[in-house]
């Protein structure tokens, strides 16, 4: 409770204003008169109450000393109400929960940002997660801290949830071991409750066959759906890619489908009336002259020449060009 002066104490105490809206203290008219302020038992325990209310507050007891400027016991309890609900300016843990006003977007000034400016700042920015605590519902665009990209939320027949714009996109492996957004393009087998955006870009892109056809062609883009729990990823060690969409290959390909080696066509023809000079890839078989009769008066002998590429150029059972070794990849 708090005491009104002029109600508790009428005639004695002046009456309310805006200084003093409890009333003030009054003197008396004269030093014999009785019509000033008396400081009673009442008004006096009131005052005293709001000080040790203070020392209750903040959990301490009386020490028994009057208190002095230098050295005030009520003072020290104040501070420590006052600690014990607001932050302090100075205080570097800032206790409590002080407020301030909220800067407006693009301040870029000393003023305090609140939890309101810094949501909204943060808000204007896709939110970082972990790849092993993506989201399961729209968020908007999230960032992968592990994988430093984004990735989108996506909504197909075969995929719902968040995945890379880049999922299923064959990659060159410059690491030893995949990195986490990674998978090894080898032929291998992968979990679809693990990897359900890749098994669902498969299935999109129309890239999923049989065993038998995958295994009849070992390095194209092909996907297998195995069982309930596994799907076959590609094997692409050892090939290449080539950009499809014209009839260069006598008809333009469908996507992640294989062609075998090839060289382009060589021919002529070779043929002397008697001897023939031979060099380069071509050679002469010993003991191969056959005589024959190019007229009635003279007779002549043909030679037998062999073709070998191996006499002037690099060769292998396969027609390559010059390459750099990198793992096959493929992006998650």
């Amino acid at each position: 409770m708090a005491i009104n002066l002029d109600e508790r104490y009428p005639g004695r105490a002046n009456g309310k204003t805006l200084g003093y809206p409890q009333g003030s203290f009054k003197n008396r008219t004269s030093p014999t008169s009785k019509d000033g302020t008396y400081l009673e038992q009442d008004w006096a325990n009131d005052q005293l109450a709001f000080f040790q209310s203070l020392i209750k507050d903040a959990k301490m007891t009386a020490n028994g000393v009057v208190d002095t400027v230098v050295a005030s016991q009520y003072f020290d309890a104040l501070m420590v109400a006052i600690a014990n609900r607001f932050a302090r300016i100075d205080s570097p843990g800032l206790t409590g929960t002080p407020t301030a006003p909220t800067p407006g977007t693009g301040d870029n000034s000393k003023k305090l940002a609140t939890t309101e400016f810094v949501s909204r700042i943060l808000g204007s920015y896709p939110m970082m997660v972990s790849i092993v605590a993506v989201p399961t519902a729209n968020m908007g665009p999230i960032m992968i801290a592990e994988a430093g990209e984004m990735w989108l939320w996506s909504s197909s027949a075969y995929y719902t949830g968040y995945r890379s714009p880049l999922c299923g996109r064959p990659l060159i492996g410059h690491t030893p071991a995949p990195l986490i957004n990674e998978i090894d393009a080898t032929g291998g087998l992968l979990s679809k409750a693990a990897y359900p955006a890749l098994w669902g870009y498969a299935r999109e892109a129309g890239l999923v066959v049989t065993q038998a056809t995958w295994a009849a062609n070992v390095g194209a883009y092909y996907f297998v759906d195995v069982n309930s729990t596994q799907f076959r990823v590609p094997d692409l060690r050892d090939m290449h890619m080539r950009f499809t969409g014209t009839n260069a290959d006598g008809g333009a390909r469908t996507l992640g489908t294989k062609q075998m080696d090839a060289g382009q066509r060589l021919q002529g023809v070779l043929g002397a009336p008697q001897e023939i000079g031979i060099n380069g890839v071509f050679a002469a078989l010993p003991g191969t002259a056959t005589p024959f009769a190019a007229s009635g008066t003279a007779a002549q002998a043909f030679s037998q020449v062999q073709m070998d590429t191996a006499r002037t150029a690099r060769v292998s059972s396969e027609t390559r060009g010059i390459n750099v070794a990198f793992h096959p990849r493929i992006h998650i």
